[in-house]
């Protein structure tokens, strides 16, 4: 029987509510929007309606009210599909599809349930950036079928529901729209400026330019009612959508809440993160909040609720709206209950009680952090740290730098400045503070230089970092010819350098450069002293990662014509920064910041190096009884597995963590695990609060990305990596913002949590974009949680651009590195595997990664790769050269490389090199031969460093498995070594 299936009537004006209880199937009922049984293959996509067909039937008419907020439905392939056979249906006739409503015609269909999928896309399979698309809109239907359509003869179709392939793909209730007419009649109900909605923290606000269809029927304005724990840090919404015109400078006052008994909550436990905060630095900062018309902004309150406060009902009210307009008062209702919540929270994600993380000031204090002791101060112009000496100058610059017994400088490092054919002489300087706060010694000073006045603030810090800034103030208009920097480094020093346009090798002769990014900083030194210099005054002073490119310093660039020079002089290596010439208007300011890091910043702890061996295994992360019997001692969890499965965001799975960590404890390893803040999983519970921010957590750009957040974030968003590993559900990541956000608070507060709750041992940190001082931070935190906490820190020198020197501010705080990706072994010369790969000048050492490395010049510096990463098709397996460690006793032994003042061996090739370990009674000697061509060298050894007579003894290089075979040399012996390999060599008795 032909049965004609009813059409809905759009009519503009009506009361929303009235005219959509006339339509059945039509309401945003809870019953309607379901989540699948399981999980449908993902390419059909994340949404479906369920249609039911009562018979057999050419043409159906379909009318489906989606309410949707994703962009552009027009333009998506709609797939029509029995449940039961799998047949999909070969003709759709489009009459209207967009956000509001889909109406098509569709046939021939059977008797039966048809899922009709609106978002399918092609799958991207593993991981990696998502760089396909959602399936164009269908072909059009065949015109026989549509010739035979009689409109007045449309079999029904009957709406069951809408889907979603995940609880995480829901868009009920947040994200289910008004049609324009319900909310046209509900704004003329409603004819404020701006209208104050509330919500519970279990339905986080969504929309930034629409209101969910949820607030019509159910308009919860102005009052709110919750009911929290006792020691509960308990959050809840407002949303202000601004309704009639722009909402500008939004300001929120909290009033104390009045109890039972005369008891009171008081204002000041209440805060609105969107509109006020802790920085990182733990200052307290206001944020000034614009609400567009017809935007919605989310306004997230938290609550200290008191352990000790009296249950029962406590009323008060907040006020909110724009700072030079009229507020509206919204009345709040807490039903504090008697059960006090040990944990505040945390715990349970979904109160959003972890959100105060954001104003956390952990590992905020100026006390040195181990191994680093207080600075040492003798009330003039003398400094002492950990191994290195200082003395500076009236006018607060370091005369003399020494690391142990090595002076560094030449003469005083100058700040000069030139006017007018001269250098203006600094005079009259007088300081205003001079302070030793244990970890750091702060100074200020003033001062004059003919027609400036200067201003002088420095300081130096326990690790041996110091940072300085200028300020020139012009008395009278003033044309400057320069003003510069000039660092003069010891000829024996200054051996090596990096950046400003070169890479890590030796000194050259001259060079000079202009500024480009990325880079603000250089490195001039070798493995006894150096120092690492970097040229402040931007917005943003982290590593310089290909994502975060911010302008340079306007005084040290001016327009492009500051820049860098350095030169080999008969007695120094002079560095000198310039910024050239400009004019100075009377009264204005110009601010020179510059930082030095004194390295290397510790002793090379070699003893770590060859006994704490690597497990790395990202979707097998647990060792296997061969690995442990290999020597592994640490596993790295990476991300996308089942115990760690979402990037940097470790709390959604904590539990599964937990038992990772205490099983491979039990067998006596430690556990670091992948946790950074670089990119952010669109897994965390915080995701709408966070995005309510604005750009202060995640960065703004064009969205995109794999579709997941294009359907729920839409805009305003930079995707980033996705991972398929885990569940039906990927993980797509979003870049979060440059700088200092407050992301940082919460991940150093979450860092204690996981160390205090799960147990980890450590860090494992992937290109990381933050400055010194949170990493400070996070070293102060893990070593208050748990003592010997160990950080190693992973770089892509494709990505970073030369992480030794875009990482080194962190190296005092970090005890290993991985530099890592893009490195071509195979092709690098020797001085720029010792400043770029080795860490030995700054006083780390570190594994291989791209390709497998090369094991026999990574030998040279103590370095093999980590079991069993797997990286261009090689999985890494160094388990062959660390028998030979176990065989010898390395990490016993001395490192004496080719880099030392007194080596013990050298090859009398310039570009051959050899590293020698040693007991007194047998050394293990490493050599490499760095060229593109055979060589043969005769090892040269220096015999009073050991107990061994030089005719009784011989090398012997023992059998390797994919390294060398068995042989032996005698004494004086030439030894072949082919091209970019290498040996190693037993220097043992007959």
């Amino acid at each position: 029987m032909i049965k004609r299936f009813l059409l809905i009537a759009w009519i503009p004006g009506l009361l929303g509510l009235l005219g959509f209880l006339a339509f059945p199937g039509c309401k945003t009922d809870p019953e309607m929007h379901r989540v699948a049984d399981r999980p449908w293959p993902e390419s059909f996509g994340n949404h479906r309606a369920v249609l039911e067909i009562k018979d057999d039937a050419d043409a159906v008419r379909i009318v489906l009210p989606w309410r949707r907020h994703d962009p552009d439905p027009h333009k998506r392939m709609l797939l029509l599909v029995s449940a039961g056979t799998g047949d999909t249906v070969r003709n759709i006739h489009r009459i209207r599809v967009d956000n509001e409503v889909c109406e098509i015609l569709a046939g021939p269909l059977l008797e039966g349930k048809y899922h009709f999928y609106y978002l399918p896309f092609e799958v991207q399979e593993g991981y990696g950036f998502y760089n396909r698309d959602y399936l164009p809109a269908e072909p059009g239907p065949e015109p026989e079928w549509m010739e035979g359509i009689t409109e007045s003869e449309l079999a029904s179709a009957k709406l069951l529901g809408f889907e979603a392939r995940t609880s995480m793909d829901l868009f009920y209730p947040m994200e289910v729209i008004p049609y324009e007419s319900e909310k046209m009649a509900f704004l003329e109900a409603h004819p404020d400026t701006f209208l104050v909605f509330t919500e519970d923290r279990i339905h986080p606000v969504r929309m930034w330019d629409e209101i969910p269809h949820k607030w019509i029927l159910d308009p919860r304005m102005n009052f709110f009612s919750g009911s929290p724990f006792r020691n509960e840090y308990y959050t809840f919404q407002l949303a202000l959508y601004a309704s009639k015109a722009d909402v500008n400078n939004l300001e929120i006052s909290f009033s104390p809440m009045k109890g039972p008994g005369g008891s009171t909550l008081e204002s000041k436990r209440f805060t609105c993160f969107n509109t006020e905060g802790t920085d990182t630095y733990g200052n307290h900062f206001t944020k000034e909040v614009d609400v567009r018309q017809d935007r919605v902004q989310a306004l997230w309150i938290g609550v200290d609720v008191p352990e000790d406060i009296q249950p029962g009902t406590y009323r008060g009210s907040l006020r909110v709206g724009p700072a030079s307009g009229n507020k509206q008062e919204v009345r709040v209702e807490l039903k504090i209950r008697r059960k006090i919540l040990a944990d505040r929270g945390d715990s349970e994600a979904w109160r959003h009680s972890r959100l105060r993380w954001l104003n956390s000031t952990a590992g905020l204090d100026s006390e040195p952090v181990a191994p680093y002791t207080p600075v040492r101060f003798d009330g003039d112009t003398e400094f002492e740290i950990l191994g290195k000496r200082m003395r500076s100058g009236a006018d607060g610059m370091p005369v003399s730098i020494q690391v142990e017994e090595q002076e560094v400088l030449n003469s005083p490092i100058k700040f000069r400045i030139l006017s007018s054919g001269k250098e203006l002489q600094l005079s009259g300087i007088t300081y205003q503070t001079r302070e030793n706060l244990g970890g750091m010694f702060n100074s200020a000073w003033i001062g004059q230089a003919d027609k400036l006045a200067v201003r002088g603030q420095g300081s130096l810090e326990a690790d041996g970092y110091l940072r300085f800034k200028l300020t020139l103030e012009a008395r009278e208009n003033l044309r400057l010819e320069d003003v510069r920097l000039e660092i003069p480094f010891r000829n024996e020093v200054a051996e090596y350098m990096m950046g400003m346009d070169l890479p890590g090798g030796a000194v050259p002769e001259q060079h000079q450069s202009a500024w480009k990014g990325p880079g603000d900083s250089f490195w001039v030194g070798n493995t006894r002293g150096g120092l690492w210099v970097e040229l402040r005054g931007s917005h943003y002073h982290g590593p310089l990662l290909n994502l975060y490119r911010p302008p340079p310093p306007v005084s040290w660039d001016n327009g492009g014509k500051g820049g860098f020079r350095i030169e080999k002089r008969a007695n120094e290596v002079l560095a000198t920064v310039i910024s050239g010439e400009r004019e100075l208007e009377a009264g204005e300011e110009l601010d020179f910041e510059f930082a030095l890091l004194i390295t290397p910043v510790k002793p090379v702890n070699t003893a770590s190096q060859f006994r704490d061996r690597y497990f790395h295994n990202a979707a097998r992360p647990d060792p296997g009884p061969e690995d442990l019997e290999a020597g592994v001692r640490i596993v790295n969890l990476h991300h996308a597995n089942p115990y760690n499965p979402y990037i940097n965001y470790p709390f959604k799975a904590s539990d599964e963590m937990k038992s990772f960590v205490e099983r491979n404890q039990a067998r006596g390893l430690r556990v670091k695990i992948y946790y950074t803040i670089r990119e952010l999983s669109n897994h965390l519970p915080e995701l709408w609060a966070l995005r309510s921010l604005q750009d202060e957590i995640f960065a703004f750009g064009p969205g995109g990305g794999y579709p997941w957040l294009r359907e729920h974030l839409v805009v305003a968003y930079r995707h980033q990596w996705y991972d398929h590993a885990n569940g039906p559900v990927v993980d797509a990541s979003l870049l979060t913002a440059a700088g200092d956000s407050r992301w940082i608070n919460y991940y150093i507060e979450g860092l204690g949590w996981l160390i205090r709750n799960v147990g980890i041992d450590g860090l494992y940190m992937d290109d990381v974009s933050f400055d010194r001082h949170i990493m400070k931070r996070i070293r102060k935190v893990m070593e208050s949680e748990k003592p010997g906490c160990i950080i190693d820190l992973h770089s892509n020198t494709g990505f970073s651009k030369g992480p030794a020197l875009q990482y080194a501010e962190y190296f005092p705080y970090v005890d290993k590195l991985w530099f890592g990706e893009s490195f071509m072994y195979n092709e690098m010369p020797w001085e720029n595997w010792l400043v770029e790969v080795s860490g030995i000048p700054f006083g780390h050492m570190g594994d291989m990664l791209h390709g497998g490395g090369n094991p026999w010049l990574g030998m040279v510096f103590g370095m093999t790769t980590r079991l069993p990463w797997t990286t261009e098709g090689v999985t890494c397996n160094p388990v062959a050269i660390w028998k030979i460690w176990d065989e010898f006793g390395i990490d016993s032994a001395l490192m004496k490389g080719f880099w030392d003042r007194d080596p013990l061996v050298v090859t009398g090739q310039p570009d051959v090199k050899a590293t020698a370990y040693i007991h007194r009674d047998r050394v293990l000697i490493s050599i490499g031969n760095f060229t593109d061509q055979m060589e043969e060298v005769i090892l040269q050894i220096d015999w009073d460093q050991l107990d061994l007579d030089p005719g009784q003894v011989r090398f012997r290089a023992p059998e390797i498995e994919d390294f060398q075979e068995a042989r032996s040399f005698g004494i004086g012996d030439p030894v072949p070594i082919e091209s970019r390999r290498g040996w190693l060599l037993y220097l043992e008795p007959f």
